[in-house]
Protein backbone atom coordinates (compact mmCIF):
# COMPACT_ATOMS: atom_id res chain seq x y z
CA UNK A 1 0.00 0.00 0.00
CA UNK A 2 1.96 3.14 -1.21
CA UNK A 3 0.84 6.58 -2.24
CA UNK A 4 1.30 8.53 -5.78
CA UNK A 5 3.62 10.44 -3.06
CA UNK A 6 5.72 7.86 -2.16
CA UNK A 7 6.44 6.74 -5.99
CA UNK A 8 7.04 9.99 -7.07
CA UNK A 9 9.69 9.99 -3.94
CA UNK A 10 10.75 6.51 -4.65
CA UNK A 11 11.69 7.55 -8.30
CA UNK A 12 13.70 10.40 -7.87
CA UNK A 13 15.75 9.14 -5.32
CA UNK A 14 19.67 8.12 -6.40
CA UNK A 15 19.90 4.36 -7.48
CA UNK A 16 22.40 3.66 -4.59
CA UNK A 17 20.21 4.87 -2.23
CA UNK A 18 17.43 2.84 -3.26
CA UNK A 19 19.53 -0.17 -2.81
CA UNK A 20 20.85 0.70 0.52
CA UNK A 21 17.50 1.33 1.65
CA UNK A 22 15.94 -2.18 0.39
CA UNK A 23 19.35 -3.73 1.93
CA UNK A 24 18.57 -2.09 5.27
CA UNK A 25 14.77 -2.61 5.26
CA UNK A 26 16.00 -7.02 4.93
CA UNK A 27 18.01 -6.19 7.91
CA UNK A 28 15.56 -4.46 9.69
CA UNK A 29 12.27 -5.64 8.86
CA UNK A 30 11.06 -1.83 8.52
CA UNK A 31 8.32 -0.98 6.07
CA UNK A 32 9.52 0.80 2.96
CA UNK A 33 7.31 3.62 3.43
CA UNK A 34 8.65 4.34 7.04
CA UNK A 35 12.18 2.99 5.43
CA UNK A 36 11.84 5.86 3.17
CA UNK A 37 11.18 8.48 5.31
CA UNK A 38 14.21 7.60 7.61
CA UNK A 39 16.57 7.38 4.76
CA UNK A 40 15.22 10.82 3.43
CA UNK A 41 15.61 12.56 6.60
CA UNK A 42 19.32 10.77 6.82
CA UNK A 43 20.07 11.80 3.13
CA UNK A 44 19.10 15.49 3.89
CA UNK A 45 21.13 15.91 6.59
CA UNK A 46 24.69 15.94 5.51
CA UNK A 47 23.24 18.52 2.82
CA UNK A 48 22.43 20.71 5.53
CA UNK A 49 19.00 19.99 5.15
CA UNK A 50 17.08 19.89 8.88
CA UNK A 51 14.48 17.35 9.76
CA UNK A 52 11.71 17.87 11.59
CA UNK A 53 13.57 16.46 14.94
CA UNK A 54 16.43 19.33 14.76
CA UNK A 55 16.77 21.42 17.83
CA UNK A 56 17.64 25.10 17.24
Amino acid sequence: MSTPHLQRLVVAMPPDMIRRVDTLRSLTGTSRAGFIRLAVADYLRPLGGTTHDAQP
